[in-house]
């Protein structure tokens, strides 16, 4: 019953990664399961996770945050299953940005499937990949957000 399961970045931009996550699982914490902060810069590997049980209001099974340091590091879910989450996974970008890959995963039975939301003027180009994702029983299985301030 932590806030986050396992949350990296915040604080600073101190350089972090590789972080690698694998065989993990992320049960009913108060905000979200697995969270790579915007903070942290480097890249991220989330692998054969699970996320289920985090149903508040933006509860989210796992969420990617793009960088404020430098541009280009890889994030990646794979082969993991979020279900029963208000967002199975989301991507979040505001000024900054990460190439964000989501590969193999399972995602049911969420308000939002893949939630990914875009925000400032100083957005770059996004290098999301999706392949190979499946949804079932979410209210919106893929959803964009981009508002800008331009």
């Amino acid at each position: 019953d932590s806030k986050v399961g396992f949350k990296v970045g915040l604080g600073g931009n101190d350089i972090v990664g590789p972080v690698n996550v694998y065989d993990s699982v992320f049960y009913d914490n108060l905000q979200g399961g697995f969270h790579f902060h915007a903070d942290a810069d480097g890249p991220a590997l989330v692998e054969r996770c699970i996320a289920y049980g985090h149903t508040g209001v933006d509860d989210y099974g796992f969420q990617l945050d793009g960088s404020l340091g430098e541009a280009g590091f890889d994030r990646q879910i794979n082969s993991s299953i979020a279900y029963n989450n208000y967002e199975g996974i989301h991507l979040y970008q505001y000024n900054f940005n990460a190439d964000m890959e989501l590969y193999n995963n399972t995602i049911y039975g969420s308000e939002y499937g893949i939630y990914i939301e875009t925000h400032g003027s100083q957005n770059r180009p996004l290098g999301h990949e999706l392949y190979n994702n499946i949804f079932s029983d979410s209210e919106y299985g893929l959803f964009c957000e981009n508002e800008t301030d331009a």
